[in-house]
């Protein structure tokens, strides 16, 4: 399973890669700190996990949400978040976001998301 990360932090990507990687031996997992680096992996490798952190500079990751939106590929997105307005997580799950989790406080979940995400795809 492909896996992108895509987070303005690089310690938080490095820290996901990890745990990821140690729960799925089999995912490849690519990651970005910024929307100029994150979408061509997206293109090109058609991830079926996405991780976002909500931190990308500017408006970015609404804009990575709404380019990953478009391509119609069956992506799930996982939305990083130290906060999230309702507002902001209504048009995140309008553009396809499935999953909310805290980027500090909620990450021994991610792996099992990641797990169960799989296991529906092979369904």
């Amino acid at each position: 399973m492909n896996v992108l990360i895509a987070d303005s932090s690089a310690q938080i990507t490095e820290r996901l890669k990890h745990i990821i990687a140690t729960e799925n031996k089999t995912a490849i997992i690519y990651t970005a700190t910024s929307f100029e680096t994150a979408l061509p992996i997206f293109k090109e490798n058609k991830p079926a996990v996405v991780l976002l952190g909500m931190n990308l500079s500017g408006n970015d990751s609404m804009e990575l949400l709404q380019a990953i939106k478009v391509t119609e590929h069956p992506t799930s997105i996982i939305i990083l978040s130290i906060h999230i307005s309702n507002t902001i997580m209504e048009q995140c799950k309008l553009l396809g976001a499935t999953v909310f989790l805290d980027k500090f406080l909620e990450f021994e979940k991610i792996p099992g998301h990641i797990k169960a995400i799989a296991a529906n795809k092979n369904e």
